[in-house]
């Protein structure tokens, strides 16, 4: 579907007032929510979509700020007929877009999911020490050369696709593409500009946010994920014990009963 400067892939599934939404983490698709979705489309109306370079989606023609992909998804939901309100979920880079959808248009949002979320003190160069900004160094380089072999096909031969492992072996070709090898860059350049986005924007405090954390990340991510607990006093954390970060693959009940409390919620009128 054309959405401003590209064409996006989007998975629709299910009837209801209520449309629940997914993102994927960076450099992941709307495949890792399949399982998931067809779940939740038994009680709501779903979308998973490709963000501009992922999977189905072309080329992203511009930079690739979470202000520019919240402004995409809301146009895509317009256009699929999709209407507020909606209860955002996020994985990962995923979660950070869904939080500045939820702050730039609180009245929209009726509960935000954020699954292992990344948080802005992770990147923002005044919170990070030294070893972690060569980090960010090495990793953006390793990105930009990924961009630049990708033109003639060196990537296939060293084997190294923009993919999330946890999927099947099937979708392995979709990291192959050269427009995911330059949405990776792109959006880890600018994760610096989104993470000061979402810094300097508060949240409503009626939304309600659920924090689920992966228990077996190491000690630095999950002090990371206390900080998103005081988003707002409505947050509230649940802790995926035997998970490691993608726990939309290993533990999807856990989200689906996020959600559900939240659809179950609305119904109430509470």
């Amino acid at each position: 579907m054309k959405v401003g400067k590209h064409t996006l892939h989007a998975v629709v599934q299910g009837e209801a007032d209520q449309t629940v939404v997914f993102d994927s983490g960076l450099g992941s698709c709307s495949l890792d929510w399949s399982h998931i979705q067809s779940e939740l489309s038994k009680h709501a109306a779903t979308v998973a979509y490709d963000r501009a370079g992922y999977g189905w989606s072309y080329k992203n023609r511009g930079s690739a700020t979470s202000k520019e992909i919240v402004e995409d998804l809301r146009d895509l939901l317009k256009q699929l007929n999709l209407e507020p309100s909606y209860i955002l979920v996020g994985h990962s880079f995923g979660g950070l877009n869904m939080r500045l959808f939820a702050q730039l248009y609180p009245k929209e949002v009726s509960g935000l999911i954020l699954v292992d979320s990344t948080n802005e003190y992770q990147f923002l160069p005044e919170y990070i020490d030294e070893r972690w900004r060569r980090e960010y160094t090495r990793y953006l380089k390793s990105y930009r050369l990924g961009y630049l072999f990708s033109i003639p096909g060196i990537t296939r031969f060293i084997n190294r696709p923009v993919w999330n492992r946890s999927l099947p072996l099937t979708f392995k070709p979709l990291g192959f593409r050269r427009n995911a090898y330059e949405a990776l860059y792109k959006k880890y350049m600018s994760i610096i500009v989104s993470c000061r986005m979402v810094k300097d924007q508060g949240i409503n405090k009626d939304i309600p946010i659920t924090v689920l954390t992966a228990g077996k990340m190491n000690e630095s991510w999950k002090e990371g994920q206390q900080k998103l607990t005081k988003l707002s006093p409505n947050t509230r954390q649940i802790i995926a014990q035997d998970s490691y970060h993608n726990i939309h693959f290993e533990h999807p009940e856990i989200v689906v009963k996020a959600v559900m409390e939240i659809l179950n919620f609305e119904a109430r009128g509470d």
